[in-house]
């Protein structure tokens, strides 16, 4: 994530994982309202919907959308893999970190400004059956023998 963002450094980037699935009406939907953040922002994408072994939680302060807590076993989102970098980055901590998480916290827990946009139908795709549930949520799919 570090070498990806350095590379695209000093532009404002959006960056997503490669696993996660959703409408592009909500891609759009989250590009629109990460631009209303404050430039100096990092805007996670973050979503209700956990179907993952892994989630990484989120608390959301829905006044103004700005994440409180990363981390640990409860929230009210998970984050959905979308990550709006601004223009100046955030200051780099003096340690490296194992885990792309693992800075975010950092991020949060010293009062950077990161922010969340709930995006309602993401899919973190990490096993078959997830791709079938991506599929059957989304509107229009026609599943093709030819998909497989």
């Amino acid at each position: 994530f570090r070498l990806v963002a350095d590379r695209l450094a000093p532009e404002p980037a959006v960056i997503t994982t490669v696993d996660g699935i959703m409408p592009v009406e909500d891609f759009r939907a989250y590009v629109q309202a990460a631009a209303g953040f404050p430039e100096t922002a990092v805007v996670l994408g973050v979503t209700s919907h956990v179907d993952d072994e892994n989630p990484l939680w989120v608390t959301l302060d829905r006044a103004d959308g700005r994440i409180r807590q990363l981390g640990g076993g409860d929230g009210s989102h998970v984050t959905a893999g979308l990550y709006r970098l601004p223009t100046e980055r955030p200051p780099l901590p003096g340690a490296e970190f194992p885990r792309l998480r693992d800075y975010l916290g950092w991020l949060v827990a010293e009062r950077q400004p990161v922010y969340g946009v709930v995006v309602p139908g993401v899919f973190d795709i990490d096993r078959a059956r997830d791709i079938t549930a991506a599929e059957s949520a989304t509107p229009g799919h026609a599943h093709r023998a030819d998909d497989a």
